[in-house]
């Protein structure tokens, strides 16, 4: 078991990691939003069993007055991935990205946390430890 923040979030992402950006930021939200809402529902839980009154715990920023007066404005709506509106799009063309894919199968790994030491291996070659193996050695032979 470790508690180790990078591998929790990596474990926690592992099914969304595949998916285009746009998907991958939606599920991760979906994600949080129900990490949420198990929390509230825990949390209205123990207070009630305090025998205390939920809206003393509430800020006024959720309360329904703080959330009409944030609408008061006008909002601009914000296209959807799957439906975006352009002006002029018979002559909007999209083009690819100016970087070029790498060759082979497309590497799959894990991001390291911040304090994670590498494992020490020992070279089949010249039989130091370090970082290499047989096949990196630069080490020669006398």
């Amino acid at each position: 078991m470790s508690s180790n923040a990078a591998e929790s979030f990596n474990a926690w992402i592992v099914d969304c990691r595949s998916l285009p950006i746009t998907r991958m930021v939606d599920m991760l939200r979906i994600k949080l939003m129900n990490m949420f809402v198990t929390r509230r529902t825990d949390s209205v839980a123990a207070i009630n069993r305090s025998e205390r009154r939920i809206d003393e715990f509430v800020d006024y920023y959720f309360h329904v007055a703080a959330f009409r007066k944030s609408y008061e404005e006008v909002i601009h709506p914000i296209p959807t991935s799957m439906r975006l509106e352009y002006e002029n799009s018979a002559n909007f063309d999209i083009l690819p990205p100016p970087t070029k894919r790498q060759h082979g199968r497309p590497k799959k790994r894990r991001i390291r946390s911040r304090g994670e030491q590498v494992r020490m291996i020992r070279c089949g070659r010249c039989g130091k430890l370090g970082n290499h193996n047989k096949k990196t050695c630069k080490e020669s032979l006398v």
